[in-house]
């Protein structure tokens, strides 16, 4: 499977959920813009809810130095989370 079509597995997979979910959006940070794999997005109990997926259909292992750019990320977006998902797993640490 290659990249494109893992992230729209993972929106799809969201949506059935009931969230919503877009692929490949830009969203604004406080410092800089920010380009994320997932953007999935709901309201429960009246509350917005803004996670942040990263999709790695790579082969090899995510490192820690990612998994810190994907909280920096998160932080500076202001998303409730942040997820990755990952075909080959994590190094130790990550």
């Amino acid at each position: 499977m290659d990249w494109k079509d893992y992230q729209e597995e993972v929106a799809e997979f969201f949506r059935s959920l009931g969230f919503s979910a877009e692929t490949d959006k830009r969203i604004n940070g406080v410092r800089t813009m920010h380009d994320v794999d997932v953007l999935v997005t709901s309201s429960v109990s009246g509350f917005d809810v803004k996670w942040l997926v990263e999709c790695k259909a790579w082969q090899k292992k995510v490192n820690k130095l990612h998994v810190i750019g994907v909280r920096q990320i998160v932080f500076d977006s202001g998303a409730d989370r942040g997820i990755i998902l990952s075909e080959a797993g994590f190094q130790s640490g990550a």
